[in-house]
């Protein structure tokens, strides 16, 4: 009598240590889960902001455009004025501006260029170490799911092996 007491006690207690471990299991579930959902809403917001960012960036550039566009309007208006009366000096004046205007803007395509290539070396980069963390975070997590398993297993097993011992006993 004892005996059969003492083995529906260890098979409920085996029972309830499976149930703790499986409700410990979908916590973590859950719990992955969330954190996958709050990087997503993170990299969703990133995004975001990145898009406006480019999005004012250009509204800014075109602004600034129109105004230089503007303003060399209004210096070619006065130039056209001044040509009758000035041409020779005119002449010079326009050569020696265009040859600034010219290197001004090899300049700035210089440094845009740089800073493209910059950027892109940058975001490489960042893409890279992403592509590493991400791996090393899933990798991390197959060896937790694994040991886990493998935990489970054992437990599994000694509780067999008690079970057996004490239907032997």
């Amino acid at each position: 009598m004892w005996a059969a007491v003492e083995i529906a006690r260890l098979r409920l207690e085996a029972a309830w240590v499976e149930d703790e471990t499986l409700k410990r299991q979908e916590a973590l579930i859950r719990e992955e889960e969330k954190s996958r959902a709050a990087e997503a809403a993170r990299v969703a917001a990133r995004n975001e902001a990145e898009r406006e960012r480019k999005a004012k960036k250009k509204l800014k550039l075109r602004a600034k455009k129109d105004e230089e566009r503007e303003r060399l309007r209004k210096e070619e208006e006065s130039r056209a004025q001044l040509q009758e009366l000035e041409r020779a000096k005119k002449e010079a004046e326009e050569r020696a501006r265009k040859e600034a205007a010219d290197r001004a803007r090899k300049e700035a395509e210089e440094r845009a260029r740089k800073e493209a290539e910059e950027r892109a070396r940058k975001e490489a980069e960042e893409r890279a170490r992403k592509e590493a963390e991400e791996r090393a975070r899933k990798e991390a997590e197959d060896r937790a799911r694994k040991e886990e398993a493998e935990r489970m297993r054992r437990e599994r097993e000694d509780r067999a092996r008690k079970e057996e011992a004490a239907a032997a006993a």
